[in-house]
């Protein structure tokens, strides 16, 4: 019941591309089964040592036009999300990091070896950063679980989200986090503003897609993107246009599929 919010935030994403409603959304009756024929059924398994989430769906084979969807979704999503989280957490609230281990090292008489690795991970974040590491000095451990459910929960919503466009027809995309607004040079502010806020800048583009398959930190504020009721991705918005509504479409956005991916055909096409 946790994620039930989050699914159904996944799923309606898409009416925010279509523009209109398109996509409604019911309880399963408790007569019909999973694959019962004229429904599109998003199905949660209690599975958490699985590695996926699995859409499928039934076109007509003389038309093309697809009959019945079915989403398999997975709680391994909530669980190394959830993880996720933490890992993120402890990570800002670390002094620094660890000496890395090292063997015997070669060295040059009258020179002294040193690791300029081994800093400080407070100085890489930004000041209203810092300001939000005291803040969290101040959490209790209640306070703590509620962040980590967002998280995850926004985590889900992409995923529910991504599933839902294989549904309508839509590809992956390995190349939608190349375009972007997050770098190196914001990313700790804007994730570690996220992380103990939930709300993310107004203008920030996470991915053009959710077609993708990116990092946790970057699939939740892409979450977050859908709850906050931010409007549609760009290429989201462009695939719908010309698949469904037979729009002209004026821009070129990156694209990058499985095939191409597997060719190695561009150095940025991966997940």
């Amino acid at each position: 019941q946790v994620y039930r919010e989050a699914v159904i935030d996944g799923i309606l994403y898409w009416n925010r591309v279509f523009e209109k409603e398109v996509l409604k959304i019911k309880d399963l009756p408790k007569n019909i089964l999973p694959h019962e024929p004229g429904f599109n059924i998003v199905q949660w398994l209690d599975w958490d040592t699985a590695g996926f989430a699995y859409a499928d769906i039934s076109p007509d084979p003389l038309t093309g036009e697809i009959i019945q969807s079915h989403i398999y979704l997975t709680s391994v999503f909530g669980s190394n999300s959830r993880n996720s989280a933490k890992n993120f957490l402890l990570r800002v609230l670390a002094n620094k990091k660890k000496k890395p281990k090292t063997g015997p090292e070669l060295e040059i008489k009258g020179f002294k070896n040193n690791h300029f690795c081994h800093k400080k991970l407070k100085n890489a974040f930004t000041p209203a950063a810092m300001n939000l590491l005291k803040m969290s000095e101040d959490l209790n451990d209640k306070k703590f679980e509620k962040l980590f459910l967002r998280f995850s929960q926004d985590f889900l919503r992409q995923v529910v989200a991504h599933e839902v466009g294989h549904t309508l027809g839509l590809r992956h995309n390995f190349a939608a986090s190349t375009l972007t607004n997050l770098s190196k040079e914001n990313w700790n502010n804007i994730v570690t503003n996220y992380f103990f806020t939930g709300e993310s800048p107004p203008n920030l583009l996470p991915a053009s897609s959710v077609m993708d398959y990116t990092s946790g930190e970057t699939a939740s504020l892409l979450g977050a993107h859908i709850r906050l009721n931010k409007k549609a991705l760009p290429y989201d918005k462009m695939a719908i246009d010309w698949g469904y509504l037979e729009k002209q479409i004026t821009v070129n956005l990156p694209f990058c599929s499985d095939g191409l991916y597997l060719k190695r055909k561009f150095a940025d096409c991966r997940p």
